[in-house]
């Protein structure tokens, strides 16, 4: 019984946990990503600072959802590199309520001198009986529709960022 109640306790405090990650992106600027959990809501900051200053804020958040939430910084997206001429920060994270394997909508940004472009679109899953979800291809916001450049250059990356290996 004192098992079964530690157990259960134990799981229950840990899902009201917060998780953080920083990341050192260069001499002058790091990540940090935080993701709270409250009962049935998940909210999400991620900024860059540098210079002592934020360089950007992001905040989303999944309210109400009563089975699996997911909102989850997808690790090998963020870099901070010059992209025709400019410094730019790049991310991309998972969001979304769902109930098993299902894919879920992935919204990937850029920064460049504090505007936000945007990539939005599903994950795809790959499994060993096949690959589903993604086929519609992601969505650019306006202002990367008119940033080719950058465009294209997270177009290229969008496979490899939404590509989610399940019974590998």
């Amino acid at each position: 019984m004192i098992k079964s109640f530690c157990y259960f306790f134990i799981l229950l405090f840990s899902s009201f946990l917060s998780s953080a990650l920083e990341v050192k992106l260069d001499d002058e600027y790091s990540f940090l990503f935080i993701v709270k959990k409250d009962n049935l809501d998940v909210k999400m900051t991620a900024k860059s600072i540098g210079s002592g200053r934020t360089d950007f804020e992001v905040r989303d958040y999944i309210y109400n959802c009563d089975v699996d939430s997911e909102m989850s910084l997808i690790e090998n997206s963020l870099e901070r590199k010059s992209i025709g001429g400019v410094q730019t920060t790049l991310f991309a994270y998972r969001i979304g309520c769902f109930g098993g394997i299902d894919p879920i909508p992935i919204k990937y940004f850029a920064f460049q001198h504090g505007v936000k472009y945007a990539l939005r679109g599903e994950e795809t899953i790959q499994t060993p009986n096949g690959t589903y979800g993604g086929e519609g291809g992601p969505i650019p916001g306006s202002n990367l529709k008119k940033n080719t450049i950058l465009y294209k250059y997270m177009q290229n990356k969008w496979k490899n960022i939404s590509l989610r290996k399940y019974g590998d």
